[in-house]
């Protein structure tokens, strides 16, 4: 009864102490993600700072077919008012027209209404331009709730794109769009339509590319001067941020204006690139700088060459993905937050891998050396039973051996655990079979640490029942039941190897092919089950019957056998076929002719066989010659 008690006692440790580990565990992963969730808004401009240095530092060309036109204090002189009258626009726009250029964007919000002779004369303007080669701005109606944007009056012979630009939650803006479902709107993004693309997805712009390198022109020199060439160009017309108020806070460069913004996004889609513009030599020099700091890091905290390589394939993996996504996908290249999410997975997983708590915790309980409890703590979670053993009996017993029950008998499985530890000398271990829930089951004894009385159990019961099911079918002839060919010679093999006296006896079948040929293969099939059950009938429980051919069998005789005992085994075994087998209404005459070969001392077992055969091919001449037999050439 007090023995009941203490393995009940010691499962519940047992299980008392898993859940405290696995709850640690989970505790501390999460504390330690968490820590980087709260930390990683912190660094979040950071990591954009280097973003935008990194891609500006390569510096790319803009498109020389994009124009920016600027309503800038030359056209108001011009105009001789502020804002500009749309009359003034109208006769620019008579002369940009007279220019052929590709596609023009005037970025000028037109939604109120203006004096009506002014408002027709540019829309009278507007009509001078090809069908889908002239864009105005138009609010998102989110943003202009019940308001019209633009005008209706200016939109019949326009195409009308949006004009809502979203700033980054650090007050730069990186991309040109908004965050809105365009195609419900039916807005089309302004870059991409001057670019000659009707999407409306936003659209990251090309940081390496410098908004000051478009070229410029003001729009008062199509009224008062000579118009600049602009032909089959991609103008965009618009008004200075210093004059409209409407600036535009870009990353290094500071405030530009709102027409180079748009340039730029145009320019991106021009160039073939709507990505961020790195190179090669950025990324790798950048990757290597990041694992070489986080190996010095890692370095001082394990020696294990297999962790510290999984650490190094986890930090490039995480940066390569970053710089991938960032490369093809436009994602924000994020060097810190990436080392942050390595450097918590990373202890995740050290304190996973080495289970530091619980070496502590088993320590700390007085009965385990550290190094016992190091090695336990990988073992105790295992899926096969483990047992770590002391002077007294069991000191630890894991969740799979309480399971699996194999201890909870009299006493007699640990018994033979205990005797069968000291038959433990290799790697291999020792088989040992113990009772389980009733039945016997086998499994394989090992040490996996020699200098620690730590066991492992690995039940084999299936995979031996699964090895002689497989034995079964290698060495048995599926029609008769018998050993086959293969099975023969294995087990000649180990009648050899045991240095026993034998005999071997050769067996063919009389008439077999004409009743075969006759009546078919089925019937083939009866005759030889038929007279495989026949032979069997005289043998001794010591002899061996196979079928070693197609109606050819052998027999094994083991023993020292005289000669005449051979002869009779002979007879009996010739006699039990008879003349006849019954196959249905039909009796098919089937005989057999028998030759034997007794073993010499020193004698290989070819030379058996060969002699064994001979001596049939004897008998069947001789049975022919009386008339009690046919011969192999003829009809067997």
């Amino acid at each position: 009864m007090q023995s009941i008690n203490k393995k009940e006692k010691m499962k519940a440790s047992s299980l008392i102490s898993l859940s405290k580990r696995s709850v640690l565990l989970h505790i501390s992963a999460f504390l330690l993600m968490f820590a980087t969730i709260l930390i990683t808004p912190q660094f979040k401009n950071l990591d954009r700072k280097i973003n935008d240095v990194v891609l500006q530092s390569s510096g790319s060309v803009n498109s020389d077919d994009v124009i920016i036109v600027d309503i800038d204090q030359k056209t108001t002189a011009s105009a001789k008012s502020f804002p500009v009258s749309r009359a003034y626009i109208a006769q620019a726009l008579n002369n940009v027209s007279s220019q052929k250029p590709k596609r023009v964007l005037l970025d000028v919000l037109l939604v109120a209404d203006g004096d009506s002779t002014d408002d027709q004369a540019l829309k009278n303007a507007f009509g001078k331009f090809k069908k889908g080669s002239l864009a105005i701005a138009g609010l998102d109606p989110i943003y202009t709730p019940g308001k019209p944007a633009p005008n209706p009056k200016f939109t019949s012979d326009v195409t009308v794109v949006d004009s809502v630009i979203i700033q980054d939650d650090d007050g730069f803006y990186r991309r040109i769009g908004s965050k809105n479902d365009f195609h419900e709107k039916n807005l089309i993004n302004q870059a991409r339509w001057l670019a000659g693309d009707k999407g409306s997805d936003d659209l990251i712009l090309d940081q390496s590319a410098n908004p000051n390198d478009f070229k410029r022109y003001s729009l008062s020199d199509f009224v008062d001067g000579n118009p600049p060439n602009i032909q089959n160009k991609l103008v965009i017309i618009g008004g200075l941020s210093s004059l409209m108020g409407v600036p535009v806070h870009y990353p290094i460069q500071g405030r530009i204006d709102r027409t180079q913004f748009i340039a730029l996004g145009a320019s991106t889609l021009i160039n073939g690139e709507e990505q961020y513009d790195l190179s090669f030599n950025q990324l790798v020099a950048t990757i290597a700088f990041v694992s070489f700091i986080a190996c010095l890091f890692a370095l001082k905290l394990v020696r294990n060459v297999k962790l510290l390589r999984t650490t190094i394939v986890s930090l490039t993996v995480i940066l390569g993905a970053n710089f991938f996504l960032h490369y093809y996908f436009n994602i924000s290249l994020n060097i810190i937050v990436s080392s942050l999410a390595w450097k918590a997975a990373f202890f995740i997983t050290l304190a996973y891998k080495y289970r530091l708590l619980d070496v502590i915790r088993e320590v700390m309980s007085g009965d385990l050396s550290p190094e016992e409890a190091w090695q336990w703590r990988a073992m105790k979670e295992h899926q096969n039973p483990c047992v770590l053993m002391g002077l007294k009996g069991i000191k630890r017993i894991n969740q799979s051996a309480l399971n699996s029950k194999i201890f909870d008998d009299d006493g007699n499985n640990l018994l033979n655990f205990k005797q069968a530890i000291k038959t433990l000398g290799s790697d291999a271990g020792v088989n040992l079979a113990l009772t389980q829930e009733g039945s016997e089951k086998n499994f394989q004894l090992t040490q996996p640490f020699d200098n620690i009385a730590l066991y492992q159990l690995r039940d084999t019961t299936t995979e031996q029942i699964e090895k002689e099911r497989l034995a079964q079918l290698i060495y048995t002839d599926q029609l008769t039941n018998c050993l086959n060919k293969a099975g023969f010679e294995n087990a000649l093999t180990s009648v050899v190897a045991s240095n026993s006296p034998y005999s071997i006896f050769i067996l063919d079948l009389n008439g077999f092919k004409a009743a075969n040929d006759t009546y078919g293969h089925l019937v083939g099939d009866i005759i030889l089950t038929e007279c495989a059950k026949r032979l069997q009938t005289v043998l001794r429980n010591t002899d061996t019957l196979a079928r070693i051919g197609g109606d050819e069998f052998a027999v094994i005789a083991q023993g020292q056998i005289s000669e005449d005992s051979l002869l009779t085994m002979r007879d009996k075994l010739e006699e039990s076929i008879g003349s006849f087998v019954q196959v249905g209404k039909n009796a098919i005459k089937i005989g057999i002719s028998a030759g034997y070969s007794q073993a010499l001392p020193g004698q290989d077992s070819k030379t058996v066989m060969e002699n064994a055969d001979a001596a049939m091919y004897e008998r069947k001449t001789y049975l022919k010659s009386i008339g009690q037999a046919v011969t192999r050439d003829t009809a067997a």
